[in-house]
């Protein structure tokens, strides 16, 4: 399988003849290739022996004909992909064929603003973990794990602001209205989380307050008197219910809005004059 696909790869893409020892192919469907021309399609690694493919700038037809291999010898992928499955792979490549247009807007968008490559990456993971969370009911802690081993606290930032729309709701409109102040903000509301709280199973009481408070702190810089809490789940949506009952005291300094709609609730809280 290993050896096949190599030959197609090879014929199809014009691969360099010095790649020869691969052990292994990782198929990269959905994050965006490097910026060098060089490296567009493919990028080799000689000492691991492993070789990446960025099947999201195939052309079109080498693509479909790639897919077509994959899934006729899906019982095989175990030996040709890493950390990943047949499963996975599909939503993968269903996900590329499917039209995105707002996604792709909002990723055009921070391309052109210029935030760091890095969190570019991140932000089109966290878009295509909104739509299997949203758009197909899909479980995705482990998606948001995986990323989170990987790049750290940072992308589960990225991930919960993104699946709570803040790029396109918050971020895009601020850019528009003041850049300066954008770029003065962005590493407080990225790398931080400074506008919301995402209320977890293993959080406490305590830790809520404390990060509404800590978040607070950081915002008071830029005038911001706001934050929002998100929780998704009855035992999620329960927790936060119970923190607003018994910090009443705490609480009421502040103007409170609950939107609650199913599984999900936000509060929003604005500090009182």
């Amino acid at each position: 399988m290993l050896h096949k696909i190599l030959d197609f790869l090879k014929s199809k893409l014009n691969l360099p003849s010095s790649i020869i020892s691969v052990n292994i192919i990782n198929i990269n469907s959905h994050n965006q290739s490097p910026k060098t021309d060089e490296e567009k399609l493919f990028k080799y690694n000689e000492k691991e022996g492993s070789l990446e493919i960025y099947t999201k700038e195939f052309p079109e037809d080498v693509r479909e004909e790639f897919d077509e291999i994959i899934r006729n010898d899906w019982q095989n992928i175990d030996l040709v992909l890493e950390k990943s499955s047949y499963n996975l792979f599909e939503k993968l490549c269903q996900y590329q064929k499917e039209d995105k247009v707002d996604d792709e807007i909002i990723l055009s968008a921070f391309k052109e603003i210029g935030i760091p490559e890095t969190d570019l990456k991140i932000l089109e993971s966290a878009l295509f973990i909104r739509n299997l969370a949203f758009n197909q009911g899909e479980n995705i802690e482990s998606w948001k794990h995986d990323l989170q081993v990987r790049f750290g606290e940072r992308a589960n930032n990225i991930v919960n602001l993104c699946s709570a729309y803040y790029f396109e709701g918050f971020l895009i409109p601020l850019y528009d209205n003041s850049k300066e102040l954008f770029f003065k903000m962005y590493e407080d509301v990225v790398g931080k989380s400074m506008l919301a709280v995402f209320v977890h199973s293993i959080m406490s009481q305590e830790k809520i307050t404390k990060s509404i408070v800590e978040k607070l702190e950081i915002s008071k810089k830029y005038g911001i008197k706001f934050i929002y809490i998100h929780g998704i789940g009855k035992i999620n949506i329960s927790r936060i219910k119970t923190c607003l009952a018994i910090n009443k005291d705490f609480f009421d300094f502040f103007e409170t809005q609950i939107h609650e709609d199913g599984n999900i609730i936000i509060v929003g809280l604005t500090l009182k004059n």
